[in-house]
This record gives C-alpha cells, structure tokens and sequence, in this order.
C-alpha cells in the first residue's frame, strides 16, 4: 500500500495512547480505556489511523 497520507508500520506489540480520554473499541464493543497494549498475532490484523501531529 502507498499513500502519502498514511504510515505504515510493522509491529509485533503496539501500545495506543491518546492525550484525550477514550475507550477502545473492540469488534463494536467498547472496551478498556487506552492506553492499551496489544500483542499482534501474525497476519491478523491491519490498523488504519490518523497521522501523528
């Protein structure tokens, strides 16, 4: 995938964090607030996002 507009990134474990207070959302359910930390199983799972500002 190319697009100037996201970043790719491979990953084994991520953490996702905001500075804002959310609540993950899980298959439509909501779920923990972040931060959260997820173990990636291989192939499993593709995450699309907003940039960093």
């Amino acid at each position: 995938m190319s697009n100037d507009h996201i970043e790719y990134i491979k990953a084994k474990n991520i953490r996702i964090s905001s500075d804002t207070e959310l609540e993950s959302d899980v298959d439509g359910d909501k779920s923990d607030k972040l931060p959260v930390k997820i173990k990636i199983l291989g192939n499993h799972i593709e995450v699309y996002s907003l940039p960093k500002e």
